[in-house]
C-alpha cells in the first residue's frame, strides 16, 4: 500500500474516510508497534515516529541546551520539542509542535488570528511581532500514550494547519492602509513563508505553562 507523501495528506485520507479511533486499525498509519506506550517525550523517539509517517527532512537538533526535531510536511517546516521536563525527574511530560509564519506580506491582524483560534480547537495562533505569528499545539504524554496517539496528533496538526491557513485565505482582513481598508489574504508560495523555529524557542513557549500545569495536576 502506498502512503501519501505528506503528513497532512495522510491525515486527510485517514480521518475523512474512517472514524479516528479506527484509522490505525485500518492500516492508515504505517507505524511499527503502534500500541507501544510512550511515557516520556524524547526527541529521538519523536523523530522516528515522524519518519515512519512519511515526514520529510527529519532531523534531531539542539539549541541552547534544548533538543528537538525539525521536519517538513511538503514545503511547510515544523519543530517539535519535548516540554515539561522539570516537573518530574527524568521525564518530559509533553511535546510541542510549532510553525512560524512570515506575516510581512499577509498582514494578518490580531483580530484575524483570534478568529483562527475561534475556528479551531486543535491549534493555537498567537503573535509576538507584527511581521510574524506562531501556530502550535502542546500534547501530553503524562501517564503514557501510544505511538499511534502521537502519530495521529502529528498528522492532524499538519492537516489542520493547512486547513486553517486556507480559511484565513478566504477571510477579508483589515489593512493598515486607510486608502484600501480591506485586502484579501493570499495562500500561496509567493505571499507567505513558514519557518521551523529553533528547539529552544519552541520549548520556551510551552514551558511557560509548566508551573501552572504542575499546580493544577499536583505534579512535583
Amino acid at each position: 500500500m502506498r502512503f501519501p507523501s505528506t503528513l497532512s495528506a495522510l491525515a486527510l485520507a485517514a480521518f475523512s474516510v474512517v472514524p479516528t479511533t479506527n484509522a490505525a486499525q485500518e492500516g492508515s498509519l504505517n507505524i511499527t508497534n503502534p500500541t507501544q506506550v510512550i511515557e516520556s517525550a524524547v526527541a529521538e523517539d519523536l523523530a522516528q515516529i515522524v519518519r515512519e509517517i512519511n515526514g520529510q527532512d527529519v532531523q534531531v537538533r539542539e539549541a541552547n541546551g534544548k533538543k528537538g526535531v525539525t521536519f517538513k510536511d511538503g514545503d511547510i517546516p515544523y519543530t517539535m520539542a519535548p516540554v515539561f521536563c522539570d516537573i518530574q525527574p527524568g521525564k518530559c511530560l509533553g511535546y510541542v509542535t510549532v510553525v512560524v509564519v512570515d506575516n510581512s506580506e499577509l498582514k494578518f491582524t490580531l483580530d484575524t488570528l483570534n478568529s483562527a483560534n475561534r475556528s479551531t480547537s486543535f491549534l493555537t495562533f498567537f503573535r509576538e511581532e507584527n511581521n510574524k505569528f506562531t501556530v502550535g499545539r502542546v500534547n501530553l504524554v503524562d501517564g503514557g500514550v501510544t505511538k499511534k496517539n502521537i502519530a495521529i496528533n502529528i498528522s492532524l496538526c499538519a492537516m489542520e494547519f493547512r486547513e486553517a491557513m486556507k480559511r484565513l485565505q478566504n477571510q477579508l482582513t483589515v489593512s493598515h492602509d486607510r486608502a484600501t481598508p480591506y485586502q484579501r489574504a493570499s495562500y500561496g508560495k509567493a505571499r507567505w513563508r513558514a519557518y521551523a523555529p529553533a528547539p529552544d524557542y519552541a520549548a520556551r513557549m510551552a514551558d511557560e505553562f509548566a508551573p501552572e500545569y504542575a499546580r493544577r495536576f499536583g505534579r512535583r
